[in-house]
């Protein structure tokens, strides 16, 4: 996905499984978080105004850009407001709203929260086209590290695994993806690929992202170095050859550290 040429922020223009361009609108439900994450600006000992939307508001909202022309889907996520099943809840009340009563037909993407109940899971499997959980690293000495309140194997790969299972007919036909904050927690490209790799072909995950740590200000990680865009490109690159091509993971070429080659 990337943000629209015009700045309008909060479009993006993205592509389904089938290639066909969508104009998705990318909304937080609240950017209130329990959670205390080193890198991120919802953390929730940072100074700043918060604000959440009702799950009526914003299907009205939505259903209005829909009616517009501006979008022709939603990427709804939100910070954790309570605890993740009520936070879930909430989004799930949004696409309902959203198809029930303003008949929106559009595409519909769901993060899930870290550590939601399977309960919540297959509530969401059941509105929305595709289904993601962001694993932010590759390890959970990682996750450690950068989140500590998280339990790596608990709250992120299990739902992850859950979600997948959860595919069949009419329900999650766009797949259940994942995405990488790289640079943020020290690992390696191997680290991000070894996983990648087991994510694609054993357990089923449609792709994975990408996307390059960048210092936020008033969080512990300000003053750490942004991750070279050239990175996040060489990663998406090592994906596709192993998504799309056929690729193994032997083939790929690591430098001692076990970095792909920037030159």
């Amino acid at each position: 996905q990337e943000p629209l040429a015009d700045g309008s922020g909060a479009v993006y223009d993205a592509l389904g499984s089938d290639g066909r361009g969508l104009r998705l609108l990318k909304v937080l439900l609240s950017n209130a978080c329990s959670y205390d994450c080193l890198y991120c600006p919802l953390r929730c000992s940072r100074d700043q105004p918060r604000a959440s939307f009702r799950p009526d508001e914003l299907a009205r909202l939505v259903a209005e850009q829909q009616r517009a022309g501006l979008i022709a889907g939603l990427m709804l996520s939100s910070g954790i407001v309570g605890d993740a099943d009520s936070t879930m809840e909430r989004m799930i009340d949004t696409v309902l709203v959203l198809r029930r009563e303003h008949g929106f037909r559009g595409y519909v993407h769901l993060k899930l929260m870290p550590g939601v109940s399977e309960v919540a899971v297959a509530a969401a499997a059941g509105v929305a086209d595709r289904l993601s959980l962001n694993l932010e690293v590759p390890a959970p000495e990682l996750t450690t590290a950068v989140c500590p309140a998280k339990d790596f194997a608990r709250q992120l790969l299990r739902p992850l695994h859950q979600a997948v299972g959860m595919i069949g007919a009419g329900r999650i036909p766009d797949g259940v993806t994942t995405q990488f904050v790289v640079g943020a927690a020290g690992e390696s490209d191997r680290q991000i690929l070894q996983l990648t790799w087991q994510l694609l072909t054993q357990m089923g995950l449609r792709r994975v992202y990408f996307s390059g740590f960048q210092p936020i200000q008033d969080t512990p990680m300000c003053e750490a170095q942004p991750t070279p865009r050239l990175r996040e490109e060489r990663l998406y690159q090592a994906e596709l050859l192993l998504r799309a091509y056929g690729f193994e993971l032997v083939e790929l070429v690591f430098d001692e550290a076990g970095m792909l080659p920037l030159d």
